[in-house]
């Protein structure tokens, strides 16, 4: 399940993307946020395992060095939560409003359901040979970036991609309840709606940085 969601990572990213501003200054990125990780040898994807008996063995080796005490010491972008049984995805933004919380929440348990029954892919070392590149264009360019499919080398615009998954998961999504956050990611997508280019427009339009956190803080309380 964990090489399954790796695919979707910039999908996720950009469907969230939120973060332009750092220190005042706009870094052109639509997420800047997961740059701040970057810096750190645990960021990005989990080393490759091909099942859970090679993931305890790669626990235990980093255990044994002291580098950690436990998986909340490893910040990969997509990780296992033994205590709960679940995979934990890492790589939003922080949604400004609960409805897109919860939208993005039931994208996630509606591809998790879709990989696990119908199982589209078979996972190789290879799948991640790309996976920074692609990362990279959802984390600078939001929706308008370009992924490229490892294999065949296409590329295609993230937008577009998120449709086609958005139309895969869409079954998945009406068997965990989940049918109205595709519905409305549907929306978002289709709409253009980019949050990282709003809060710009807003600085444009003679906003200050401080008025946009205030802004941002009456969306989330409803006001």
């Amino acid at each position: 399940l964990l090489h399954g969601l790796s695919r979707f990572v910039p999908h996720f990213i950009a469907l969230s993307a939120a973060s332009p501003y750092m220190q005042t200054s706009d870094t052109r990125f639509a997420c800047a946020r997961l740059n701040i990780f970057s810096g750190f040898p645990d960021n990005g994807p989990m080393p490759w395992v091909n099942n859970w008996q090679e993931f305890e063995g790669l626990f235990r080796r980093l255990a044994y060095t002291s580098m950690i005490d436990s998986i909340k010491d490893l910040h990969w972008d997509i990780r296992p939560s033994p205590h709960f049984g679940t995979v934990e995805v890492r790589v939003m933004d922080t949604p400004l409003t609960l409805d897109h919380a919860v939208n993005m929440a039931g994208l996630i348990q509606a591809t998790a359901h879709w990989l696990l029954t119908k199982r589209p892919f078979k996972h190789q070392e290879r799948d991640y040979l790309l996976y920074k590149f692609n990362r990279f264009q959802a984390c600078r360019f939001g929706m308008a970036g370009i992924i490229t499919d490892v294999n065949t080398g296409d590329g295609c615009r993230l937008s577009d991609d998120t449709l086609r998954l958005l139309e895969n998961v869409a079954v998945s999504a009406d068997k965990v309840g989940a049918a109205s956050a595709i519905e409305a990611i549907h929306l978002q997508v289709k709409n253009d709606h980019d949050e990282a280019q709003n809060m710009r427009d807003f600085v444009a339009e003679g906003g200050s940085l401080s008025g946009l956190v205030k802004k941002h803080c009456e969306i989330w309380t409803g006001l």
